[in-house]
This record gives structure tokens, C-alpha cells and sequence, in this order.
């Protein structure tokens, strides 16, 4: 079932409470019966949060990454190579103003190859990735978002707010050209302690 999908049924939990205290059951689509209880179980935590980054915080002693958005990293700077902005800081800061003195609450759909939780979390009532991508702090993930961020992306590029004011590199692509140059200074480490080994140039 698609993240989208389990966005659209949690709500209904609510409407089955609901149906379940009337009586009302049985006038309730048999399918919607049946998709149902899976998705009322999913986990939740709650509590005051700090930003780790961009698009992942703390709770407690669990560490989430938001749902479908995409922060840039911390030590990632967008604009002109001879004026950059440390936008991946400012992504950062941006996210402790929206859960500063607020509760939030995620609810959790995954876990990720870190070990964080992956959410959708809200502070106050408000989508925290929806809040990020509008305010051009974070693009909409749409691989893991299928597109439900994208609205709110196109706003910010509209108004060009936060990284859309200026050029920078998608973060997920600034990650990929990270490894490929970790990849390069150890091939350049081991050739140069070869030679050294081998008495070579």
C-alpha cells in the first residue's frame, strides 16, 4: 500500500470510532472493513522535539526522518560558488522555529537503513514537511512522497522563497557527488600508498 494511500485511510479511523459508538457498523462499506484495521495500529510517538536537520528530528531517544521531503544536508551551501548561503543550516533552523515550544506528533511508517523512524509529523495540527517544502526549506521527496508535497513545492518555486531564490543542487544529487568524491580521495590514498610501498612516483 502506497504512503499516499495510508495517509488517506488513517483518517478514517476516526469515522470508524465513530461508526463503531453508534452502532453503525454495518452500514460501513464491507471493504473499508476490511483495509481498514491494518492501518489503525500504526505507531505514534509524541512529545517536544529538537531538529537534528532539515527534514529529521529527535523525540526523546527516537530519531525520525520526516516522510517524503528532502532537506539539504547540513554542510551543504546553495547560490553562487563565490557567495554561498549555508542553506543546509538555515533548513535546519528552520525546522527548530516550526517545533520550538510546540508538540509534535508523528506517526510512524517505516524505518530506515540508519535505524529512524520515518514519519509524517505534525506540530500543532500542521504538517511539518508540508510547512518545510512551502517555505522553500526542502523539496518534495516524490519517490517516497509520490507527489503529495509537490503542490506545496510549487509554491515555493512560484514565490521563490528559501533555495528557490537562488540555484542549488537537488540533495539528494549533493549526496551522490559526496560519495562519488569520498569514493575518489580513497583511490587517490591507496595509489598513494602503494607507490610509497613500492618506491613508485
Amino acid at each position: 500500500m502506497t504512503t499516499v494511500v495510508r495517509r488517506f485511510l488513517l483518517p478514517l479511523a476516526v469515522a470508524l470510532s465513530a461508526a463503531i459508538g453508534a452502532g453503525a457498523l454495518s452500514e460501513l462499506p464491507r471493504t473499508l472493513i476490511t483495509v481498514l484495521p491494518g492501518e489503525l495500529f500504526a505507531e505514534t510517538i509524541e512529545g517536544t522535539a529538537t531538529a537534528s536537520d532539515g527534514d529529521s528530528l529527535r523525540i526523546g531517544n527516537n530519531r525520525v526522518r520526516i516522510l517524503g521531503i528532502d532537506a539539504p544536508e547540513l554542510a551543504q551551501s546553495c547560490g553562487e560558488s563565490d557567495e554561498p548561503t549555508a542553506c543546509g543550516r538555515a533548513a535546519r533552523d528552520h525546522l527548530a522555529r516550526l517545533i520550538d515550544g510546540r508538540v509534535v506528533s508523528c506517526i510512524v511508517e517505516d524505518r530506515d537503513r540508519y535505524d529512524r523512524l520515518v514519519a509524517q509529523c505534525a506540530a500543532d495540527g500542521r504538517d511539518l514537511g508540508d510547512a518545510m517544502v512551502e517555505a522553500g526549506m526542502a523539496v518534495d521527496y516524490e519517490r517516497y512522497s509520490h507527489g503529495f508535497y509537490a503542490e506545496a513545492e510549487a509554491r515555493a518555486r512560484a514565490a521563490g522563497v528559501g533555495i528557490w531564490s537562488d540555484v542549488f543542487v537537488d540533495p539528494e544529487d549533493w549526496r551522490a557527488r559526496q560519495r562519488q568524491r569520498g569514493r575518489w580521495k580513497r583511490s587517490v590514498a591507496r595509489s598513494a600508498a602503494i607507490n610509497r610501498t613500492t618506491g613508485g612516483e
